[in-house]
């Protein structure tokens, strides 16, 4: 599991399950928020799959873009944002990533966000990146003849 994209999962995965926490939300709790259809034991454990190794592979179930952007509804975040720390994450502690024994995203490696923002943070640089790019991004879906900016 030593791929980036298996990584960024990983981390995006601890950033939710951390914020879920922050929110004092309980696992099933969370689980049963962002598939409310499912019936709660079932949302459960599919939560469960996702953030821990599977009896059966010994890996994590995969998440799907519909269920990340779920969750990032349920916390009410945005999903690019939520993925950009993530990736910040995976940048700044790969290396450790890479030797770790549990293949889990390292908490400890990113910076702290600011007093009023729960939970880990990206740099005021990379956020500023990532607004800008959501802002220049709905901008060219909203203006059907806009050019984007360099």
């Amino acid at each position: 599991m030593d791929d980036f994209s298996s990584l960024l999962e990983r981390c995006f995965v601890s950033l939710v399950d951390e914020r879920a926490d922050a929110r004092g939300w309980g696992k099933g709790e969370f689980a049963q928020k962002v598939w409310p259809r499912d019936n709660p034991k079932s949302a459960a454990t599919k939560w469960a799959a996702i953030r821990s190794r599977s009896t059966n592979t010994g890996k994590p179930q995969g998440v799907l873009i519909s269920d990340a952007q779920r969750m990032a509804d349920v916390l009410g975040e945005d999903l690019t944002y939520l993925l950009a720390v993530a990736k910040e994450m995976v940048r700044k502690s790969k290396p450790a990533l890479l030797n770790s024994s549990n293949n889990s995203c390292l908490m400890a490696n990113h910076p702290r966000a600011p007093e009023s923002i729960s939970g880990p943070c990206v740099s005021q640089e990379i956020l500023a990146k990532t607004t800008s790019f959501s802002l220049a991004l709905t901008i060219r879906l909203s203006v059907p003849d806009a050019k984007p900016s360099k």
